[in-house]
């Protein structure tokens, strides 16, 4: 039994591990990607908006340490809105997590796309090549994760190499072009918004597009219970990792800009900037890391995605054979219905679309989070469980993350705030249809006589 419990005890995140953790589960494809889209909205002034966006993450990181404290089941948001307002809350936060998730595979499939036309350009003369690449990973990587889940074992590793080696270099090279953009003009005008908008507005829709970048932050909180010391370590971690990426994303979208200036736009900025930095090798660098990290991203929401469907099923919130699995252990009906439902998506948006879409989803999951860590502390029914992280000040840091992410949604189109009104209307008809069903088969049966 001892040496069971020190087995445990090993196995547990360290304070180090912990960090890369966390770094590991924000750094994807948008820092790729993104910079040119900020750039359009306000110029140079967009580096501005890295700060935004990592005050709101410590926010919404830290109500989610909290709120772990109360739960050790796998589902996160979902256990956490389930747990503080009951199953019907819990289900459409649990249903429409899943939905994020699947808008942001979608995103991420476009972004793989876009990424392997910058390596291989020939490919532009192919009709809808975005599409076909995007709806080929989709489906190849839902078919290969039918047989098991080990091949992701081994791609982890190499992901976090390739999405770390082109990152840090860039931000190590961009160091030494500081210089070179204040010569070359390239910070000058600081805000260049379009016409017809202001510095506020810019800021507004670039805040809601780098936060794509952050997602994953929700990961570390989620798993303190296996984080040795996690009312010491979590926060130090959650703060640190942020960090980190924040320093990381500040330096290759400040790096971009000063060797590219105005050609930011263009496509694949970092790719351009960094062969300007180093020479050919520098751009073949980041290409062929961002395509095998965003491809590793690709593959890990292959896996995790149609989870989480499976975990409302086992807790007979959606049909029971949803959560049937193969020989292999695989949930298969979940992963078609992901599939499916990625590709539609894919076909109905480009990456910058499905990225807006993506995080305005993903506040369906960090809003009910934010009142779970209000609500239950305020109710005391629940006590935490022995060593768990606690929100320092009360509750002003989740009222600060629900102001802060509704002045960050201000700026999305009606047409995305409709999407997602009609997400919640769709989830909870669901809920109501399956709640009567279920209802009805735990009624007994009455025999005429």
């Amino acid at each position: 039994m001892s040496e069971k419990k020190e087995l445990s005890k090993k196995q547990k995140y360290g304070a180090f591990a912990a960090i890369i953790f966390g770094v590991n589960s924000m750094i994807g494809s948008g820092i790729f990607l993104l910079p040119e889209q900020l750039y359009v909205n306000l110029g140079p002034a967009s580096i501005v908006t890295i700060f935004i966006d990592v005050i709101v993450v410590l926010l919404f990181a830290f109500c989610f340490a909290d709120v772990a404290g109360y739960v050790d089941k796998n589902g996160g948001a979902y256990q956490y809105a389930k747990l503080a307002f009951g199953k019907f809350v819990g289900f459409d936060v649990g249903f429409l997590g899943w939905v994020s998730c699947v808008i942001g595979w979608s995103a991420m499939a476009m972004g793989f796309s876009e990424l392997a036309i910058a390596l291989f350009p020939n490919l532009e003369s192919v009709a809808n090549v975005r599409v076909i690449i995007a709806i080929t990973l989709i489906i190849s990587l839902s078919i290969l994760n039918n047989f098991g889940n080990n091949i992701s074992k081994y791609i982890g590793t190499t992901v976090t190499l390739a999405k770390l080696i082109p990152l840090i270099s860039f931000s190590v090279a961009a160091l030494f072009f500081i210089k070179y953009g204040l010569d070359h003009g390239s910070f000058t005008p600081f805000v260049q918004a379009p016409k017809g908008t202001s510095f506020i507005s810019g800021l507004n829709s670039n805040a809601l597009i780098l936060f794509y970048g952050f997602i994953g932050f929700e990961t570390l909180p989620i798993i303190a219970g296996e984080v040795k010391d996690p009312k010491k370590n979590v926060p130090k971690a959650v703060i640190l990792s942020t960090l980190i990426v924040s320093a990381i994303y500040f330096l290759i979208i400040f790096g971009t800009i000063a060797m590219l200036g105005n050609k930011t736009v263009g496509g694949a900025p970092v790719q351009r900037a960094f062969t300007m930095m180093v020479g050919p090798i520098g751009g073949l660098i980041v290409s062929v890391g961002a395509i095998i990290s965003v491809g590793g991203l690709n593959n890990v929401s292959a896996v995790s995605i149609p989870r989480m469907i499976q975990t409302l099923s086992n807790d007979s919130l959606m049909p029971k054979q949803i959560a049937k699995e193969n020989r292999w252990g695989s949930p298969y009906i979940a992963s078609i219905i992901t599939a499916v439902f990625a590709c539609l998506l894919v076909l109905s948006g480009t990456f910058e679309t499905l990225v807006g879409l993506s995080v305005l989803m993903f506040f369906v999951q960090y809003i009910p989070t934010a009142l779970a860590s209000i609500y239950l502390r305020k109710s005391g029914r629940l006590e935490k469980a022995a060593g768990s992280f606690s929100l320092p000040f009360g509750n002003v840091i989740p009222v600060l993350a629900i102001l802060t992410s509704f002045w960050i949604l201000s700026s999305t189109t009606l047409p995305n705030i409709l999407f997602l009104v009609s997400s919640i209307i769709v989830a909870s008809v669901i809920y109501y249809f399956i709640h009567q069903h279920s209802k009805s088969d735990s009624e007994p049966t009455k025999v005429k006589l």
